[in-house]
């Protein structure tokens, strides 16, 4: 049996221990429930005590610093959709001012180049050509704004997806020069040269595009459809070409759908 010196030094040891950290130690309890045993006691309950309460403060810590995170996230996917919905008031605006002047254009040099002969004057034919081609880029231009600003919220109902591909498919808004061959298999993928790491993070931006004739509205205007929807759209990284998967939730769907766009 231990003096009651030797149960008082390892009390104060113990003790020393629980205050340097070590908040899970406990001070043994002797047979003798004396005085010591309930020092030893109360202290056991003390630090207990403590470590639930740290352990609660650490537990409420990390809750509010994800509230944080959900608020400033909140914050900022508002203050994108304001700018987005201010962008697409002003486009429409913009967009409906410049389509009759382009349509004069046009007209204008299509009666010009009726007007003259094609011979002597090939070289203001060529001139014509060129107004009219750059014309009909702007007009592109103005359709891309147009029906970014037209984006509204949708009615939801199920849907086939398949049927969604072949209206899709079926536009008129493929060129010529493009060739489309559906095959449905999860492992279709394009053979492209995928999307540069350092344009990642803009990809979603409005009016920047690295294509020369492009607009820089098209999957601004994906993005604004698929989050209508309750949705996703990202870009996932593979070895080779371009992915982007839109996700849409159970919830707003009324069924599971889930596809990926793979683009070249």
């Amino acid at each position: 049996m231990k003096s009651r010196a030797e149960r008082l030094a390892e009390l104060l040891a113990s003790a020393e221990r629980m205050a340097g950290g070590d908040v899970e130690h406990r001070i043994a309890i002797s047979s003798e429930h004396d005085e010591l045993d309930a020092l030893a006691f109360a202290i056991n309950v003390i630090v207990g005590e403590l470590s639930y309460g740290t352990a609660e403060l650490a537990r409420a810590k990390e809750e509010a610093e994800a509230r944080a995170a959900e608020l400033a996230e909140a914050h900022e996917s508002l203050l994108a959709k304001d700018r987005l919905a201010t962008l697409g008031q002003l486009a429409g605006g913009i967009a409906h001012q410049i389509r009759n002047p382009l349509a004069v254009i046009l007209n204008a040099t299509s009666l010009l180049e009726h007007e003259l002969p094609s011979e002597p004057h090939s070289q203001a034919s060529a001139t014509i050509g060129i107004i009219q081609e750059e014309v009909r880029h702007a007009n592109t231009i103005v359709t891309a704004l147009l029906d970014y600003a037209r984006v509204k919220q949708p009615t939801r109902r199920p849907v086939a997806l398949s049927d969604v591909i072949e209206r899709v498919l079926g536009a008129r808004w493929i060129p010529d020069t493009v060739r489309v061959v559906r095959r449905e298999s999860p492992a279709v993928t394009d053979t492209g040269p995928g999307i540069p790491s350092a344009l990642e993070p803009r990809l979603f931006e409005p009016l920047h595009s690295t294509k020369p004739m492009g607009v820089g509205l098209g999957l601004v205007t994906a993005r604004t459809f698929v989050e209508a929807h309750g949705g996703r759209i990202a870009s996932v990284r593979v070895e080779r070409g371009a992915r982007f998967e839109i996700r849409i939730p159970l919830a707003a769907s009324a069924a599971v759908a889930s596809t990926t766009l793979r683009s070249s």
